[in-house]
């Protein structure tokens, strides 16, 4: 692995200056730190979808679920792959989803086992649609938002968001 000129393998950081929890120390330039740490912030559009689907019943979530799996050999594994997002804003949308459902884990694993999970899976697919519409075909988006407008959630239209 090649690093910039600029990179010095030799520098190590001392307790609160970059340095790694526990004992182990990192040579990384400080500003590596700076931007593994910019957080960004969820478009109106997304950050209200995940809201509305995070507080649906269990029952609607199961169906949302079971109308997913329904859809994968129709495309939407396909449609699913080709979402273009950075790795930043998977993250801060997989943190999104697992938070707005967290609380309400053992509520959906009582109405049927593994329910907590499977909602994170349709909701985080369906929110990254919502996320980055621009990146799908029409067809793509109608397909990967299907399993929450079937269940009758207001889905956002597919208009870019950046």
């Amino acid at each position: 692995m090649s690093h910039s000129s600029s990179f010095n393998p030799e520098r190590t950081f001392s307790r609160g200056q970059g340095r790694l929890p526990g004992d182990a120390t990192c040579s990384a330039p400080l500003s590596t730190f700076r931007i593994l740490k910019k957080e960004l912030d969820l478009d109106t559009a997304t950050a209200r979808f995940i809201a509305t689907i995070a507080v649906l019943p269990p029952e609607t979530l199961a169906a949302a679920f079971d109308h997913a799996v329904g859809l994968r050999r129709q495309g939407g594994r396909e449609a699913s792959r080709a979402l273009r997002l950075s790795a930043s804003e998977n993250s801060e949308l997989d943190h999104a989803v697992r938070s707005a459902l967290l609380p309400r884990s053992e509520e959906l694993n009582l109405y049927r086992p593994g329910l907590h999970s499977d909602a994170k899976s349709v909701c985080l697919i369906a929110a990254r649609a919502v996320r980055k519409p621009a990146t799908l075909s029409a067809a793509q988006y109608a397909l990967l938002t299907a399993p929450f407008a079937a269940v009758g959630v207001d889905v956002p239209g597919a208009t870019p968001t950046d």
